[in-house]
This record gives C-alpha cells, sequence and structure tokens, in this order.
C-alpha cells in the first residue's frame, strides 16, 4: 500500500449518500433477485431485537423444517 496517498475527508452526509448510493446499486438488485424467488424474508427491523430473532426463527424453522434447542426435525434428525 502506498504510504504518500493524501489523506482524505469527508463528511458525514458525503459517507451516508455514497452508502445509499453503493445500496441502491449492488443491494437492490440482490433483494429483487431473491423476492422473485420467493427466497427474501423481510423483517421489521425497528422493532424490539428478541421480536426480530424470534420472526427469524419462525420464517427459518417454518420454510426449512429447523427445530431449534435440540428438538427433532420432521425427518428425525436432531437439529441443534
Amino acid at each position: 500500500m502506498d504510504q504518500h496517498l493524501p489523506f482524505v475527508r469527508t463528511t458525514a452526509k458525503q459517507r451516508y449518500s455514497k452508502r445509499l448510493r453503493v445500496y441502491q446499486e449492488q443491494t437492490v438488485p440482490i433483494l429483487s433477485h431473491y423476492a422473485e424467488q420467493g427466497n427474501l424474508l423481510e423483517v421489521d427491523g425497528e422493532q424490539q431485537w428478541e421480536n426480530i430473532v424470534e420472526e427469524i426463527v419462525r420464517a427459518i424453522q417454518s420454510r426449512h423444517y429447523i427445530a431449534i434447542g435440540g428438538r427433532k426435525t420432521p425427518t428425525g434428525r436432531n437439529v441443534i
């Protein structure tokens, strides 16, 4: 790495604008792809974190028949 690169100061507004642009250019197309396949779970991230975790676990369990906490799946396999 070149040790002589100038230090560039950026404002919070510049950083936020860049992050938003990268999100729109790189993340949104991926989300659309998975949504079209029915493989996207949307969760309200403004609720209590415990509720977010519960919602994600329920979705994974119902979609993939995974049992959390040492219970058995429908195929009889133990899942940790």
